[in-house]
């Protein structure tokens, strides 16, 4: 879905479909650290709430060092030495981000077990959610492609896609039985 909403904000004029794909490869790699940056401010917030301020600190400098180190390493020397472009450069900064969140949320996680007793993972609301965001983006990336093959150009193909992934990814929710998915449905149908 990325390199539809890609072409749909910003395929005109020279913006053209390769630059499409390498602005969607870049976000693809900081796609991959959207669900422990939100978990992570979740668990730091937790720490506020009983007043340890230093954990958050800790995790957040570990976070930095890590991401400065590997994005150096993976954009600079080993990009050289292996002699990628520089898109999947740019990808490996974004991607080294990631990795940085999940290491800091791993750490805010372990510290903040040790400190209340355990953590609880919604393990089955982010499975459900992945699954339907997997089903909902092989649809709608086949829905595009055959928009374009109809003669759709990339940003109308996208007007077609965004609306099947939003239709597909609700309907998995509800039928998973996610409240908040419920809730969405709901004011929708108070709308019409």
């Amino acid at each position: 879905i990325g390199g539809s909403i890609v072409a749909l904000l910003f395929e005109t004029g020279k913006f053209d479909a390769h630059a499409t794909e390498i602005v969607w490869i870049i976000l693809a790699g900081s796609a991959l650290g959207l669900v422990p940056s939100t978990q992570g401010r979740l668990l730091a917030s937790a720490f506020y709430a009983v007043g340890e301020t230093k954990p958050p600190l800790h995790a957040a400098l570990v976070r930095v060092a890590v991401n400065a180190s590997l994005g150096f390493v993976l954009t600079l020397p080993l990009r050289q030495e292996l002699g990628y472009s520089i898109v999947w450069g740019a990808f490996a900064l974004t991607a080294s981000s990631s990795l940085a969140a999940w290491i800091e949320y791993a750490l805010l996680r372990r510290w903040l077990s040790r400190r209340i007793g355990g953590v609880p993972t919604p393990t089955k609301l982010l499975a459900g959610a992945l699954a339907a965001a997997l089903l909902a983006g092989v649809v709608s990336h086949g829905a595009a492609w055959l928009a374009v093959e109809a003669g759709a150009r990339a940003w109308q193909a996208a007007l077609v896609a965004i609306p099947v992934f939003g239709a597909i990814y609700l309907g998995a929710m509800v039928v998973a039985k996610v409240p908040e998915a419920s809730g969405v449905l709901r004011r929708i149908r108070r709308r019409r």
